[in-house]
């Protein structure tokens, strides 16, 4: 590769990295703020553009931002409009979950996942509540709908609201 940063001017190095590896994701921390360099690196698909002296904060939310958008793109085969907004524009950026080394968000584990997700594959098309799916994967009625409320954010369940004849509306999950 023939991309250094050594007499390098411009944003020359920016546009080596970019055809020497196109997919990557790219970040400039940099003193340039000339319109004409901040315009060009925007179309060079920059995801974000720090002028130095950043202040901590910014550079904090730059990775929020960022992680963010991973969790979402990883989570989910198809986008919203919402989605996207939150990718493009930052919205929610603090609500992005934190993540356990397997990619999961903290409190959901990958084996509980598959268990609840076989009893929603075994359940009939009206779907099941979370105290009956916790019943037949062997865990509690809250453990069972802290994992089918992250199906529902992944989009991997529908959740809907069973009127009964007394109390309080039941959630059924439905696997979509």
């Amino acid at each position: 590769m023939g991309c250094h940063i050594p007499d390098s001017p411009g944003l020359d190095l920016f546009w080596c990295l970019r055809r020497e590896f196109p997919n990557i994701d790219i970040m400039l921390l940099t003193a340039a703020k000339e319109t004409n360099t901040v315009e060009e690196a925007l179309h060079g698909g920059v995801l974000d553009y720090l002028i130095k002296p950043v202040e901590p904060k910014r550079f904090t939310d730059t990775f929020k931002r960022y992680r963010s958008r991973k969790v979402l793109l990883s989570s989910k085969s198809e986008l919203s409009q919402d989605d996207l907004d939150r990718i493009l524009f930052g919205i929610e950026i603090q609500q992005a979950p934190a993540l356990t080394s397997d990619g999961l968000p903290k409190g959901i584990d990958r084996l509980t996942l598959e268990r609840i997700e076989n009893v929603l594959l075994q359940c009939s098309k009206e779907g099941i509540t979370a105290a009956d799916a916790g019943e037949a994967a062997g865990v509690s009625r809250s453990t069972a709908r802290r994992y089918l409320e992250y199906l529902v954010f992944i989009e991997k369940v529908k959740a809907k609201l069973h009127y009964g004849d007394v109390g309080r509306p039941e959630r059924t999950y439905i696997k979509l």
